[in-house]
């Protein structure tokens, strides 16, 4: 499962968060008043790719069961749970 921001007026995405789904639980996404794009996944299997910014947006990335931590490669560390 792949989560893309894109900008108006831009023709192409930019990839946020791309994981191996445990369940087919929805990742939650929201953008808080500080510039910060919250993005929660209550389980995934592992964490193919992440990206913590977004031009001037700080990506948060939560995720509350991960079952290969080991397994993917990403670009940038984030906060996963247990």
């Amino acid at each position: 499962m792949s989560i893309t921001a894109i900008r108006d007026n831009e023709q192409g995405s930019t990839l946020l968060l791309k994981y191996d789904p445990w369940t087919d639980d929805l990742p939650h996404v929201h953008v808080g008043s500080d510039d910060t794009i919250f993005i929660h996944v209550s389980k995934a299997s592992s964490v193919l790719e992440q990206h913590l910014t977004f031009g001037s947006f700080k990506v948060k990335v939560t995720i509350d069961k991960l079952a290969y931590p080991d397994r993917g490669s990403t670009n940038d560390k984030a906060a996963i749970g247990d």
